[in-house]
Order: structure tokens, then sequence, then C-alpha cells
């Protein structure tokens, strides 16, 4: 079964099996996307593994109709995603001093003074949206969401720093390049939220420990 090498922590699993009931998937697609989440664990192109889970349904002579139909079904919705996701090539030669090796941090951008204090004090910060963090210097906006996912997407480490009852958008962005690229994510303030679980994140709890597992990577 597709299930048999499944070795999910109980938390994300369970988080999975949640979403799956809540998208309607037929149950036995549950065991598809548990077995997908496994593959990218194993850093398994997703596109790669949706043809073997498609080689592999179509191969199998032990199931029902409905249950061949159930994960076809499932293996499809999951497709329409998998097969459309680009790997972001990351250009490394426009980073400076770095050696395209620094530490990305994503945050609320009234925290940039901090970082500008952290980089200046010697730790590899590569985020460079933290010199227009005040309102009113950023000129190009689309310039700095592509500097900014290009750079997420490089650094050896993203931290995600965020203070009690701040709300958040673009830095989870900015994470979610780091985690396409197969980069560590250390989160700082993020206990409450599911992606903790995904194998490249981290839950720490202050951005000391943070900044020292960042860079021993």
């Amino acid at each position: 079964m597709l299930t048999d090498t499944i070795e999910l922590d109980a938390d994300a699993s369970d988080e999975i099996r949640r979403c799956a009931e809540e998208m309607n998937l037929p149950a036995e697609g549950m065991a598809l996307i548990l077995a997908t989440a496994r593959a990218e664990a194993e850093t398994e192109p997703a596109n790669e593994a949706y043809a073997r889970f498609l080689a592999e349904i179509g191969a199998r002579t032990d199931l029902s109709p409905v249950d061949r139909d159930a994960l076809l079904v499932a293996l499809d919705y999951f497709g329409q995603f998998v097969t459309t996701l680009p790997i972001m090539t990351v250009d490394q030669s426009w980073m400076t001093d770095t050696g395209g090796e620094g530490i990305y941090i994503a945050s609320k951008a009234i925290h940039g003074p901090r970082w500008r204090e952290l980089r200046a004090s010697g730790v590899p910060i590569i985020s460079t949206w933290i010199d227009e963090a005040e309102v009113g210097l950023t000129n190009d906006w689309s310039d700095l969401w592509v500097r900014s996912a290009k750079e997420a997407a490089a650094a050896r480490a993203l931290i995600l720093f965020r203070l009690p009852e701040e709300q958040h958008a673009g830095a989870l962005i900015e994470a979610g390049c780091a985690i396409r690229q197969g980069r560590p994510v250390f989160a700082v303030g993020w206990d409450h939220a599911s992606f903790r679980h995904h194998p490249l994140v981290r839950a720490v709890d202050t951005l000391e420990e943070a900044l020292d597992l960042a860079l021993a990577v």
C-alpha cells in the first residue's frame, strides 16, 4: 500500500488528514497525500512523485474500481498543483559581501532597524528590504519583491520572526520561497502555526537561538 513506508511524525500526519477531510477528498486519497508528503520530505521533486504515484496506481492489480477511482481523483487534485510549480532558478551572482551564504530575515517591516544593527555587528544578513523598511523608502515594489524572493531562496537559512499579536503576510511568502529551494527556516513566535511541521521548519523560542542555528547551517 502507498502508506507502508510513511514515517511522518504524528502531528504532521494528523494535520494532513484534517486538511484532506476539509477538502472532501476520498478516504483513499489521504494515503496518497501522506505518501506525497513523505516524498517531499525526502526531497523528491514533486512532479517526479506525481509521475511515480500515477505509474504505481496503474500497475496495481489489488485495487477495486472504486478504490482506483478514489486514488486517481486524489492524484488528479494534487497533480493540478505539483506539475505546475516551477523550481526557482537562483542567480547568486548579484549577491554582495556574503558569498551567497548569508541569512535572510523575514519579519514585519517595523523591525528593519533592528536587523540593520545586527548586520552592522557582523551577522551576515542578506535581506536588502531592511534598508527600505521605513514608510516611503520603497520606490519600486515589484523590484523589492523580486529581490526579496531571490534573496530568501538563495540564503543559507531563513529566520521567520514574529512577535505576539503580529499578523503576517509577506514574511510567509518569503519563507515559502526558502522552503521551495530546500533552505531551512527557523521560526520565532510561530508555535501556533501548522507549517512548523514541515521537515525544513524548526520552531524556536528566541531570536538568539534562531541566529545560532542559522549560522551553524
